[in-house]
């Protein structure tokens, strides 16, 4: 009975997508055509930092655990990469990271966008099937600075703000990629520059534009020494960015009052939450923020992101649209290191009972949290409540996954990579489940990785070199903590030989998911 509820409900939503669905009032909530869609994206939160997946986790993040109890719950989902800069490039697009203008991601502002001209993001797809679209936090994507003396996108790596023009907006910045509005950091909170943009123009006047010396200031905290505006605080981050998302919830409702006619929303919350420096600000929305895990700046960032969450669905709920809101949250890659961790605290673990963290091939590095909710948290909800998936997931799976949602037939040169989860998240039987998955590690020397890659065919997992050689070997099912490395037995050579072959093809590949796979 279930099941054809929630068949039912589904096939009354695709049936629906068009501009001028009726509005949701907030007296009765119901379930319309096409779903508004939340996604809320951590930055370095492990699987280890949340309850939701490990019972030890020193904090408790009230908002999330909620959202686990009313959704479904991945335990076997990964970030396509174990750094952001990539992986924010694959769940935009749906493609592997490597298909971008850099290999390993696009780190600075200056430099023109990972996006490739041409290619489409979840917001081009979402915004032609009528969503109002919005970006809100950490790019990371590169998008252009202008440099005056030439009129054209700086090439160079190094450069000074004098050098740019900046009457002109960002040529290749998100503005352009899909998203109506855009209120973003282009490299997050850990690197210049220290200033926010709209719609890739820079807030402020350029003529005040300093230079931050790496230190402390009070609550705030530079990490690396570059230009900025005279206001930056890294403490309010967090607050300014929920703020103007906020503020763009309460427009878009206002315009579809105006209106009377319903139009979905693409909220994309890119939080700066768990980044270093951990520079928890005092409180956001009333709540305390600034001891409020009573452990570590580091846990106070991240229950700092809870609250913003719950802001966000305490706005939707107002609207009456809580329960036709598909909420997405997860990471852009695992949690930090002990080794790493800004506090030197060694008594909280990111990762869980995971090997490895931030920037490695371990399953700590890429094993990411997510869940996802839609419905009011009963049996009749389209993403049925407290369910556990141990489906192979990989992040730039979310394009293909809400495409086929929005009845968007994917073109050949669309979301390369991406598999539709669709059918596990209505907890089909016989949903479609993607087998295979790759992933990339750093590239940078000190992670101790120099691009490797794992690759995964069901449980198993080969560890790849840079020169395409296998490394290791771990059956997951049995030793999820990769303790034991089988890649030296002589009873899984066929076994590496055939991961191999797919691997290589994987690689070469125009499109790893055949249309067909759809």
């Amino acid at each position: 009975m279930r099941e054809s509820i929630r068949s039912a409900m589904l096939l009354g939503i695709l049936s629906g997508c068009a501009v001028g669905w009726p509005v949701c009032r907030a007296e009765a909530e119901t379930i319309v055509s096409p779903p508004n869609v939340l996604i809320f994206l951590m930055d370095d939160m492990g699987i280890g930092d949340t309850r939701v997946y490990d019972e030890h986790c020193k904090v408790e993040l009230p908002h999330v655990e909620q959202l686990a109890r009313e959704g479904m719950v991945f335990t076997d989902a990964h970030s396509p990469a174990a750094v952001c800069a990539p992986t924010r490039y694959s769940i935009l697009t749906g493609n592997f990271p490597w298909r971008g203008r850099e290999p390993n991601g696009t780190w600075t502002v200056q430099r023109p966008s990972q996006i490739r001209p041409g290619q489409k993001t979840l917001a081009d797809m979402l915004g032609r099937q009528g969503y109002d679209t919005a970006f809100f936090g950490k790019e990371h994507l590169g998008g252009g600075l202008i440099e005056a003396a030439t009129g054209k996108v700086f090439q160079k790596w190094k450069y000074t703000p004098d050098e740019v023009d900046f009457s002109q907006p960002m040529p290749e910045g998100l503005q352009t990629k899909g998203f109506d509005y855009v209120y973003s950091l282009p490299q997050g909170i850990q690197g210049p520059p220290y200033a926010y943009f709209e719609n890739g123009r820079l807030l402020g006047n350029p003529a005040e534009i300093i230079t931050w010396e790496k230190g402390t200031y009070g609550r705030s905290a530079v990490k690396a020494t570059g230009w900025g505006m005279p206001d930056w605080d890294s403490s309010a981050v967090g607050p300014n960015l929920t703020h103007h998302a906020l503020e763009f919830l309460d427009r878009h409702y206002a315009a579809q009052s105006a209106g009377g006619s319903r139009k979905p929303f693409l909220l994309y919350y890119s939080s700066q939450s768990c980044h270093t420096p951990h520079t928890p600000p005092e409180e956001l929305g009333g709540v305390k923020i600034d001891g409020a895990s009573g452990h570590s700046p580091h846990l106070d960032i991240i229950f700092e992101g809870n609250v913003t969450l719950g802001l966000l669905m305490d706005r939707i709920r107002a609207a009456g649209e809580l329960d036709n809101t598909l909420i997405i949250f997860t990471s852009d890659n695992g949690g930090l290191c002990w080794s790493q961790r800004q506090e030197g605290d060694t008594s909280h673990n990111s990762s869980g009972n995971l090997k490895g963290g931030k920037g490695q091939v371990w399953e700590g590095g890429h094993r990411v949290p997510l869940i996802v909710r839609w419905g009011d948290g009963t049996d009749a909800s389209p993403v049925p409540p407290g369910v556990r998936s141990d489906a192979l997931i990989g992040l730039q799976d979310l394009y293909a996954t809400l495409a086929e949602l929005t009845g968007h037939a994917l073109a050949r040169n669309e979301a390369l990579d991406s598999f539709s989860f669709l059918g596990v998240l209505q907890n089909r039987e016989a949903g479609h489940q993607r087998d295979e998955l790759l992933i990339q590690s750093n590239n940078e020397p000190e992670w101790g990785q120099s691009s490797t890659r794992a690759f995964r065919v069901g449980s198993w997992k080969l560890v790849v070199t840079k020169d395409h050689a296998p490394r290791n070997l771990f059956n997951l099912a049995e030793d999820p903590g990769e303790r034991k490395d089988l890649v030296k037995e002589p009873d899984q050579a066929d076994r590496i030989a055939a991961m191999l072959k797919a691997y290589n093809r994987t690689i070469r590949s125009d499109r790893s998911v055949p249309l067909a796979d759809l």
